[in-house]
């Protein structure tokens, strides 16, 4: 690496000064003599005077290309502002180390478009990526969050920018409120449009598809070890089994952990009542010395290398692990399960825009989200993809839910001001002993 970056250092302002001492020569050697006083020779002929000019143009004219091609080198991406001016240049994989833009070219440089992506982790096919970027001619890049409240805060903090981002169902609701999303434009989403399952749109709220598109339906149930456990967990009340303490998680998210409380206490998981807020908060308590901890992603590896017996989580992510280790199950417990959509949106500063259109039209294509559904396991509200999946995908229990219309499960919803009451229970279940 560090030969190639000698190598850039010094061979970029060497073509600096080999473009200065060309423009310098064409311009001495284009030039008539001139006699003092500014007169040219009376000697030189007309002709010879034209043939100079045409030459000292035709010079100018390749010196000019020279200056104004295309610059190119292999792994570096240009990042550009609001207004497509490059702002930085990046390594990438096989690429030279950050430098300013000016400082490298000394000038405006050409860029490939940049889509800034904030997502879940493992939760898109890298391939279909690599697709799109060279489809598009451009590069992906993406960040991650491991609950829709961090996303907000950090959106909130009016420090970042985003092109496209996956919010739940509940989230895409606060952010509408809050006027932080762009409307989307139909025209560019022919696919969506088409293929997009209508009944699904309808129950998440956005029929027509002017905010936010699905992307991909999540169950929450529970994960386990087969060869621990023998037989599949039937109830959510698994969590308040000593002979697993210290080998059991939950998510940590508070939506996700208190609607499990509400559901085992046979109330609404969406419920505004502070009494059953309270009661679910207490159960959830109770738990929490079994608990080894409340986590998203950094458990999952736990529950695959055999530290955790017992997790709640995503159906899809739990799918992904079985795909390696048949040991690994998803269980769906009979109190029911939680539902949420993730959906694509476009916040109201995205900066490509136009891109950030093509990128959802692309995956909802059927044949790309059939892929994408292979990989990550997780359902998307496309019939038409569903025909394409592999008939073992179809048959865990998470497409079934969706193909026998989402029976025991029930959708976090927005609760508008009343989250503050969320909030408060969830603070006291992380604070308690």
């Amino acid at each position: 690496m560090k030969k190639v970056l000698s190598t850039v250092h010094f061979y970029v302002p060497c073509l600096f000064v080999a473009l200065a001492a060309l423009m310098f020569v064409a311009s001495a050697g284009c030039s008539p003599e001139k006699k003092p006083g500014g007169e040219t020779p009376s000697s030189e002929s007309s002709e010879t005077k034209t043939d100079a000019a045409e030459e000292a143009k035709s010079e100018s004219a390749e010196l000019e290309a020279e200056s104004t091609a295309e610059f190119e080198l292999p792994g570096v991406v240009m990042d550009t502002d609001f207004d497509g001016e490059v702002v930085s240049i990046s390594q990438t994989a096989s690429g030279v180390t950050q430098l300013g833009a000016t400082q490298l070219f000394g000038r405006r440089a050409p860029a490939k478009p940049v889509l800034h992506f904030y997502t879940w982790s493992d939760y898109i096919d890298p391939e279909l990526v690599k697709k799109f970027e060279k489809q598009f001619n451009c590069v992906v890049k993406e960040d991650y969050f491991e609950s829709n409240e961090a996303m907000l805060a950090k959106l909130q903090s009016g420090n970042v920018s985003y092109d496209i981002i996956l919010p739940s169902t509940y989230m895409v609701d606060i952010m509408q409120r809050e006027g932080l999303l762009r409307k989307l434009d139909a025209k560019k989403l022919p696919n969506a449009m088409k293929f997009v399952d209508p009944v699904v749109a309808k129950k998440l709220k956005d029929e027509k598809m002017e905010n936010s598109v699905p992307y991909l339906m999540s169950f929450t149930g529970l994960g386990y070890n087969a060869k621990v456990l023998g037989e599949a967990p039937t109830s959510w009340t698994i969590f308040a089994d000593a002979k697993y303490k210290g080998r059991m998680t939950m998510l940590d998210d508070m939506r996700e952990a208190i609607g499990v409380g509400l559901m085992c206490c046979g109330y609404d998981p969406n419920t505004t009542d502070e009494k059953e807020i309270a009661e679910a908060r207490d159960l959830i308590i109770s738990w929490k010395g079994n608990l080894a901890k409340f986590g998203v992603d950094d458990v999952k590896s736990g529950l695959q290398n055999g530290e955790f017996y017992i997790i709640q989580g995503y159906g899809g992510d739990i799918m992904q692990m079985t795909e390696e280790d048949e040991n690994i199950q998803f269980a769906m417990p009979e109190e029911g399960a939680l539902f949420a959509a993730d959906h694509f949106v476009i916040p109201k500063n995205a900066k490509n825009v136009d891109l950030a259109h093509e990128f959802i039209n692309f995956f909802c294509d059927p044949k790309n989200s059939a892929q994408n559904m292979e990989f990550t396991q997780f359902v998307a509200p496309i019939p038409k993809a569903l025909e394409l999946v592999s008939e073992d995908l179809r048959e865990s229990p998470c497409f079934s839910l969706y193909e026998n219309g989402f029976e025991s499960v029930q959708m976090i919803e927005d609760v508008g001001e009343d989250i503050s009451k969320y909030s408060k229970a969830w603070d006291a279940i992380k604070a308690a002993k």
